[in-house]
């Protein structure tokens, strides 16, 4: 028994207006001779033995044509429409880069095709094929681009292909900051905890959201505990840290040594030993 008669269509566009087009028409399966009737233009009838069919030397339009095997009754007996394509042109609409130092930036390209669909693919610099799309409109979206150079090329249905500029995915700067933190005394009196934010990174201007409510970059007063602050850049990146105020020990007497001077000098020495408190210490006799 006969495999499933198939066919297989290759085309080349006539993407400078020199009558370079061509169609290529492959088969298998079925029963050979094959037969391709050219209807829209007339070309007439090629009958074919030994795989492919090709007509070269063709013009931009749409060809109608039928093939068919030679079993009876006789397979795909129906209308094909190939078209050959006059060129196709990839442009760069829009470009985003990406931002809180992710690989989230994008790109918007279009095409130049008067068919119904273009494939669309997305290059590197260096010619890596990074990925593709195809859309039934004149434009597609990359998304998740990382930072970097890039160009893309179109592919129309009728086998063209343009190629646009190259663009610049930008890069970003993370947001990333550092806390410092003053503890608290234990001494008495109004609380001295105080926490700052230090070296930020990111895009200003930056906001500041602790979770007792207040907004600046540094709180003060504070007593001993956890405080945590979110900050946010101009583009809505954000990144939390939490800071710890502990209370240091009261300031007291370690060790107290005393050694005599000798007779008539003034050699004698006193040393005194700090526990607690927060240096530096200062003394007064």
């Amino acid at each position: 028994m006969a495999s499933p008669f198939q066919y297989f269509i290759s085309l080349t566009g006539d993407c400078s207006n020199t009558n370079s087009g061509a169609i290529s028409i492959s088969f298998s399966g079925g029963t050979p001779p094959y037969s391709v009737q050219w209807v829209s233009p007339n070309l007439g009838l090629d009958v074919v033995t030994i795989n492919p069919s090709v007509r070269t030397g063709l013009t931009t339009t749409t060809y109608g044509l039928y093939v068919v095997d030679s079993t009876l009754p006789l397979n795909l007996n129906f209308p094909i429409d190939i078209p050959i394509s006059s060129g196709v042109c990839a442009t760069i609409e829009t470009v985003v880069g990406t931002t809180c130092g992710l690989d989230n930036g994008s790109v918007v390209a279009t095409s130049s095709s008067d068919y119904s669909s273009t494939n669309f693919y997305l290059y590197d610099f260096d010619g890596n094929f990074i990925t593709s799309a195809i859309t039934d409109a004149s434009q597609v979206e990359f998304l998740n681009l990382s930072a970097g150079t890039y160009y893309t090329t179109a592919l129309d249905l009728g086998g063209c292909t343009g190629q646009s500029q190259t663009f610049i995915i930008e890069d970003s700067t993370p947001l990333e900051y550092g806390l410092y933190v003053v503890p608290n005394s234990s001494c008495g009196g109004s609380p001295i905890g105080k926490i700052y934010v230090t070296g930020v990174t990111g895009t200003p201007p930056y906001t500041y959201l602790w979770n007792n409510g207040q907004t600046g970059s540094t709180i003060t007063g504070l007593t001993s505990g956890g405080y945590s602050v979110q900050v946010t850049d101009a583009y809505g990146c954000t990144d939390t840290k939490t800071g710890t105020i502990v209370n240091v020990d009261p300031i007291g007497f370690g060790l107290f040594t005393a050694i005599q001077p000798t007779c008539f000098s003034a050699d004698g020495v006193l040393t005194i030993q700090i526990t607690g408190g927060t240096a530096p210490y200062y003394y007064s006799a």
